[in-house]
């Protein structure tokens, strides 16, 4: 394999860095730089991953904590039939079932509630 001169001084160039007791702590493989860039991309992977995890785990906690606070507010107005109770548990839209929540707590009776919902 033929080496040009400018491969040669290069080479010499990095011996020295080497060789130099000062710079070389701060001297970096190849492979320590390919190791930092892998370090490096596992942590944007996990804290991306994390979020998305967290972010999803959040409104699955947030609506069901909604369908059970409309539920419980409906329960304490009357007997709540099954397909009300099916439309409002496969309700996933957190806005949704706070303006559901919200009728919820104004009705007089499950009745009216059934008549207001879309």
């Amino acid at each position: 394999m033929a080496v040009d001169e400018a491969t040669r001084e290069l080479d010499r160039y990095v011996d020295s860095i080497k060789s130099n007791s000062v710079l070389k702590g701060d001297y970096m493989t190849v492979g320590d730089f390919i190791d930092n860039e892998r370090s490096e991309e596992r942590e944007e992977t996990t804290a991306r991953v994390t979020k998305e995890v967290t972010e999803r785990v959040t409104k699955q906690v947030t609506v069901s904590i909604l369908q059970d606070d409309i539920l419980d507010l409906l329960n304490d107005k009357g007997t709540v039939p099954e397909d009300l109770r099916n439309k409002i548990c496969e309700e996933a839209d957190p806005e949704k079932l706070r303006h559901l929540l919200l009728l919820a707590g104004r009705v007089q009776s499950v009745e009216e509630f059934a008549h207001k919902i879309p």
